[in-house]
């Protein structure tokens, strides 16, 4: 009888133990599926964030790209047009450089005259001049206005 009491009091002891595993192995699945969902939620949450840089990452490539193709295609114009500029004879070269800095339009102003306003330092009134060049004496030539 002792040991039918002492097998009974082990099953009973046996039995706790075995439903507060059986609790705690719940609480511990519980647990880890929701350490697993936020796991999940995290890598999906990486995932996006990763597809997103990748986008812009593309695209940024395509603007590259799209931005070396024109600067080649102005570097090629650049080259077309020195080409163009820089003659090879030396006499060539000296006239485009001359017909750069031609003043003739200016001379031609300069040459017709202008009319101005003096004022005279003795009594402070203004009077009305044509100033011209002379280019037969380069000269500035003052006269009174017509």
């Amino acid at each position: 009888r002792q040991q039918l009491e002492q097998a009974l009091a082990t099953n009973r002891a046996l039995s706790l133990s075995a439903s507060q595993l059986h609790h705690e192995l719940a609480s511990s699945e519980r647990s880890v599926e929701l350490q697993t969902e936020n796991f999940n939620a995290t890598l999906r949450s990486l995932n996006d964030d990763r597809d997103q840089w990748r986008q812009r990452a593309e695209a940024l490539e395509l603007k590259e790209t799209a931005t070396q193709a024109r600067l080649r295609s102005c570097e090629a114009e650049m080259e077309r047009l020195q080409r163009i500029r820089r003659p090879k004879e030396p006499a060539v070269a000296r006239l485009l450089r001359k017909l750069e800095r031609n003043i003739a339009p200016e001379m031609r102003v300069a040459a017709d005259g202008r009319i101005l306003q003096k004022l005279t330092e003795k009594h402070g009134t203004l009077e009305v001049r044509l100033v011209a060049v002379d280019l037969d004496e380069c000269s500035l030539k003052w006269g009174h206005a017509p």
